[in-house]
């Protein structure tokens, strides 16, 4: 016959197998699984506290009581704990312990009379509700995770938790019904089958989570280059397509730059290969920090960058090459004991999303690109514009009206 004894051993059970699948997913995936050590504590924490409630069924005495109250606090404080540091916060220590022990010993002090039982349960249901509350905040405060599957499940079964915590509490406090542990009563049935479940649900949560990290960080290496951090050509084409797809749709311009290092074949033949990716880092770095947040840019390959502006027609165009163009050459770069200085060559266009591909607006900035290397380099150069014509210095670009 299924009664709150044989829920309790099932939820027992179900909570060491979740401890131990916590722990080898925590071994396997430390770096995407931070806390989850705390919240296998917390299960076996709770476990131990049912075990013991469990076993002195028949004559629950005080110290029995407070023993298991420790075992179920404690669990409680550990799994809040582990859930709030998996989900990016960076709780304190010193807090959760404080505010654990507060708990516990209210819990002791309410013990020591059967009248005081509703509020020690409202208690305990206060702490279980909090935690809750506090993670269902944390997945709303991390908009990149708060839309993954695992986030929604890990919300769901703190919505759970919550509710049956409530009911709990007030059922408890209305004294309308015994809430008591193996009391014999459907409302306690329900409410080990509600913490049962929730705690299952919140590991599956972690479990996805975990996984769709880790799916993250495999897309976003095979997207993003290593040494500088900026999307690599491939990563870099998705993304233009989805951008020029936009503009094409709201009618509005685009720019492309092709940006290169110059003479960066002798900055690595002098200074040496180590030092030569760190000023590549470096650039990629200043071009970045020179950029909206709707642009993207990058490493398109060796020294070059490729730089996509949407909502920009040529004048604008022209503005970014020539700043970042100017960000670059202002800029000393540590080698060693001293710094050296770096320019770049930047060729521009752009065009109306209608009329160009990516690939066709690669071709004309990199034409554009190697018109200003041949002039002298350290200066921007826009597509179509006359060799002859290319002024000296950055403050080139297209020929200005008179």
């Amino acid at each position: 016959m299924l009664d709150e004894r044989t829920i309790m051993v099932v939820a027992i059970v179900a909570q060491v197998l979740m401890a131990l699948l916590a722990l080898a997913l925590r071994r396997s995936q430390r770096e995407f699984a931070p806390g989850l050590s705390q919240w296998a504590a917390g299960l076996i924490m709770m476990s131990i506290g049912a075990a013991i409630t469990l076993l002195n069924a028949g004559s629950l005495a005080r110290g029995s009581l407070a023993l298991s109250n420790a075992f179920y606090l404690s669990g409680i404080g550990l799994l809040g704990f582990g859930l709030m540091r998996f989900l990016h916060r960076q709780p304190s220590v010193q807090r959760w312990l404080l505010t654990t022990l507060a708990f516990f010993l209210g819990g002791v002090w309410l013990s020591a009379s059967a009248d005081q039982s509703p509020w020690r349960i409202s208690l305990f249901m206060l702490q279980q509700g909090g935690v809750a509350l506090l993670a269902i905040q944390a997945v709303f405060r991390h908009p990149d995770e708060r839309g993954l599957l695992g986030a929604r499940v890990i919300q769901a079964a703190m919505v759970l938790l919550l509710l049956a915590a409530s009911f709990r509490a007030g059922l408890a406090m209305l004294n309308l019904t015994s809430v008591r542990l193996l009391a014999g009563s459907p409302v306690v049935w329900s409410f080990l089958g509600a913490v049962s479940l929730a705690q299952i649900l919140t590991t599956i949560g972690l479990i996805l989570m975990t996984g769709e990290r880790v799916q993250r960080r495999l897309e976003q290496l095979a997207s993003h280059d290593s040494l500088t951090g900026l999307l690599t050509r491939g990563g870099f084409n998705q993304f233009a397509q989805q951008i020029l797809a936009t503009a094409k749709r709201e009618v509005k311009e685009v720019g492309f730059l092709m940006i290169d290092i110059d003479h960066f074949k002798q900055i690595n033949d002098r200074h040496g290969h180590d030092i030569g990716d760190r000023i590549l880092s470096a650039v990629a770095q200043r071009i970045d920090a020179g950029l909206r947040e709707i642009d993207i840019v990058s490493r398109y390959g060796g020294e070059e960058f490729a730089v996509l502006l949407p909502s920009s027609n040529a004048e604008q165009t022209r503005a970014a090459a020539e700043r970042l163009c100017r960000a670059v050459a202002h800029s000393r770069f540590d080698v060693g004991h001293t710094q050296l200085a770096v320019t770049v060559s930047v060729g521009f266009t752009s065009a109306r999303p209608e009329q160009a591909s990516v690939e066709q607006l690669y071709v004309e900035a990199d034409q554009a690109l190697y018109a200003a290397k041949r002039a002298g380099r350290n200066r921007v150069v826009a597509a179509g514009q006359l060799p002859g014509r290319i002024e000296n210095g950055i403050e080139t670009g297209q020929q200005k009206q008179s």
